[in-house]
């Protein structure tokens, strides 16, 4: 009662009616207070079993003992209390009762309940049978008795004097695995465990000292906790009593990351040979058989796919009818290990690099133009980058090269030098011979050199010349006329610079070969420092076009010693994906994560045409690795012949594959060459191709021709071709020699 009511109704009350009231809250104040309901200590335990048409229970008393018990039950397996409790109920059940009319053989889930004044009621644990059928020699079953749902397979196979035994592992596994055996054949399995027990037995061991000629029973029992054992099925065999007088002698020659194996024959010969190896250095033939078994292996196998450098045991047993097996010696081999990755090729190859971009994603874009050969140098027409980008190439160890575009702020230039000491070179004037750029007459140029020379004293510069490209200023449209010129200024010489710089955007490699030779007159390194094909848009017409310009163009750059440096134009456009718009030069898809265009993947993965990359006997050469091309024929002399063009392939083994392969006019045809440096003799040559027509492939090596092979697949498919090759370094050259056309992914001497 709410006190605040209390005091407003008390003062009413009659004496009369307050006297019996206190006596009654006096009554009240005297009772002790109640304590929370008691539990029992022991559920009762029930026991179902089948009569006709019914189950019969009894259970044990619960502790402390009940007041009574209900009894609870339904039909089917139900392991919800309170869905069995909804069944049917008998009050005050005795034990020792039965619950008739049911049906028979099917499944009755109960449970019995003990109640007792003061303490919460108890139920025993969920019981389920099957009611009996009144039929004879009904066997119910009982689901709370677990049972294995697989038992063990047992496998016999003769061993010296013996036999070996083997299981497959029960459902659910086992706890532990006993196995009998009795001489003769019998298929009672109590008759077998009357005989010898091997408890705790292992898969895989051997019963030896048992009598040649004779049969013996064999079966294994899988024990587990809380359930009944089970046994497999009964295994008869006859023990061998023919043995090997000699045993197979093993070999093992190390390869790469494998390890061959021979073997001389047993005595008399086997019918077959089984191969086991494990890694280590084992002296245990158990031991080793748990490793790796090759079955019905033939002499002159090899294992691949090992470790480089590590020990493996191998051994061999002979199998013949009626004889016990026979092991070789076990024998040890350590394998070679591949050989050092050869090192990267020496490159030239940077980017004039934008990011004026809707996804402004430097350090991901520096990623992928790093990923493969990638370039190893950019600039991005100023004296420093973004914060962002700055912070991306440092990361990525990607140098940036400061220019001074049409004048030089010596302030700027100071304090990037200062954050960054290893800055090497500082590119001049940009295209001053065009009015919508530098713009600068070779005199105005002349003016502003002092400075430049001056600061790139001061902070250990080379400078690189104006970047000139054919022009639009009046009279300067031929960018030598505008460097003889400047060079003849009053305080400018040649020698104030290490490298002459231009820009090409010829569709043709043809021109940009001529436009180069144009500057080998000043007998300084050129950087072609922005070039694409681009001058004539009806020419490069989509991206795979594009392609071939840049294969061609590279490759001719990369052979031609006068070319130090190059930088493609330009790695990324703002919205651009795919590469699906003029003059499709990307090199990157602008998105968020940036990914390579298929342009992109050709400029940052094909070779450098490297004279010092050496390849390993058995080393997969990628075909765009090549160290020599037949543009090297047409380098510093009149003329010029198309080479091979690279494309992402579309075999499984990935890469580059170099297509376009033909005969090819000109000097000595088309041919690609590579280098190797052999630790041991080759025996032949392998090649991953496809082709559109049947190809005549001339294989040379050091110049002289040792092979011609016809390839002819239009499919990815490997050609090999014996081929000896000595021990050394050579240079194999590979040329057409009909109207074929090949594409190349990958080349292996072996």
């Amino acid at each position: 009662m709410n006190k605040r009511l209390t005091r407003s109704v008390l003062p009413v009350l009659s004496m009369a009616m307050l006297v019996p009231l206190c006596a009654v809250l006096l009554s009240t104040c005297a009772k002790p207070l109640e304590t929370a309901d008691k539990t029992f200590t022991k559920a009762p335990a029930l026991t179902l079993s089948p009569v006709a048409g019914g189950l019969a229970y009894t259970w044990t008393d619960s502790e402390p003992g009940a007041d009574s018990c209900d009894l609870y039950y339904v039909q089917g397996q139900v392991s919800n209390v309170n869905t069995l409790k909804a069944g049917t109920k008998i009050e005050n059940a005795v034990s020792g009762g039965t619950i008739d009319s049911l049906t028979g053989e099917a499944y009755y889930s109960v449970l019995v309940t003990a109640n007792k004044t003061g303490y919460v009621s108890v139920d025993s644990p969920i019981k389920q049978k099957q009611a009996g059928s009144g039929k004879e020699n009904f066997n119910p079953g009982d689901p709370d008795e677990n049972t294995f749902t697989t038992v063990p397979v047992l496998t016999l196979a003769p061993a010296s004097g013996g036999l070996t035994y083997t299981w497959t592992a029960s459902d659910p596994a086992a706890d532990s695995y006993d196995v009998y055996y009795v001489p003769g054949q019998t298929t009672d399995a109590a008759a077998v465990k009357a005989g010898t027990k091997i408890p705790g037995a292992a898969s895989g061991g051997t019963v030896t000292g048992l009598t040649g000629g004779a049969y013996y029973s064999v079966l294994v029992t899988a024990n587990k906790a809380d359930y009944p054992g089970v046994d497999s099925a009964i295994k008869q065999r006859q023990i061998n009593d023919n043995t090997f007088t000699a045993a197979p002698e093993v070999t093992l020659t190390p390869g790469v990351e494998s390890l061959t194996y021979t073997w001389t024959a047993s005595n008399p010969s086997a019918d077959s040979y089984d191969v086991y190896w494990a890694a280590g250095q084992l002296s245990n033939a158990n031991t080793l058989k748990a490793g790796t078994k090759i079955t019905g292996a033939a002499s002159g196998g090899t294992i691949s796919g090992l470790s480089g450098g590590a020990y493996y045991s191998v051994l061999v047993t002979a199998n013949k009818a009626s004889y016990s097996s026979e092991d070789s010696a076990i024998r040890q081999g350590q394998t070679d290990s591949p050989p050092a990755a050869p090192p990267p090729p020496k490159t030239k190859r940077g980017a004039a690099y934008s990011f004026t971009t809707g996804n402004n994603t430097p350090a991901q874009d520096m990623a992928l133009l790093k990923s493969g050969t990638g370039i190893n140098w950019f600039y991005n027409w100023g004296i420093n980058t973004p914060a962002n980008v700055n912070t991306a190439a440092v990361n990525a160890g990607l140098p940036y090269i400061p220019m001074a575009w049409n004048s030089v702020d010596t302030a700027k230039l100071r304090a990037y030098k200062a954050a960054h000491p290893d800055v090497e070179y500082l590119l001049a004037f940009n295209e001053p011979n065009l009015t919508d750029q530098a713009n600068m007459t070779p005199a105005q140029a002349a003016a502003k050199w002092p400075q430049v020379k001056a600061i790139a004293a001061e902070l250990n510069l080379k400078i690189v010349s104006p970047a000139m490209n054919w022009g639009t200023l009046a009279n300067y449209s031929d960018p030598v006329v505008w460097l003889d010129e400047f060079f003849a200024q009053p305080g400018v010489s040649i020698h104030d610079i290490s490298a002459i710089s231009i820009h090409c955007y010829m569709q043709y490699t043809s021109a940009v070969k001529s436009f180069i030779e144009k500057f080998y007159k000043y007998n300084k390194p050129i950087w072609v420092t922005e070039f694409c094909g681009w001058e004539d848009l009806t020419q490069i017409t989509n991206a795979t076009r594009q392609m071939e310009y840049m294969s061609n163009t590279v490759t001719l750059m990369e052979l031609d010693p006068a070319v130090e440096r190059y930088a493609w134009f330009i790695p990324k456009g703002a919205g651009n994906t795919g590469n699906t718009a003029a003059p499709y030069n990307k090199l990157i898809n602008d998105t968020n994560p940036p990914t390579l265009t298929d342009l992109g993947t050709v400029y940052v993965n094909m070779g450098a045409a490297d004279p010092g990359i050496w390849a390993s006997k058995d080393q997969q050469i990628e075909a765009e690795h090549f160290t020599g091309n037949n543009l090297a024929d047409w380098i510093g002399v009149s003329g010029y012949a198309k080479s091979v063009v690279l494309r992402p392939t579309t075999d499984s083994s990935g890469g580059l594959d170099i297509y376009g392969f033909t005969k090819e006019s000109g000097k000595d045809g088309m041919w690609v060459a590579y280098q190797v440096d052999l630790v041991g003799a080759g025996t032949k040559i392998s090649l991953r191709y496809q082709t559109t027509a049947s190809t005549s492939l001339q294989i040379s090596v050091d110049g002289s021709l040792k092979s011609t092979v016809t390839l002819n697949s239009a499919g990815w498919t490997t050609k090999e071709q014996a081929l000896a090759i000595p021990a050394g370094k050579h240079t194999i050259r590979l040329k057409i020699a009909n109207s074929g056309n090949l594409a190349l992914n990958w080349l292996k001497i072996e």
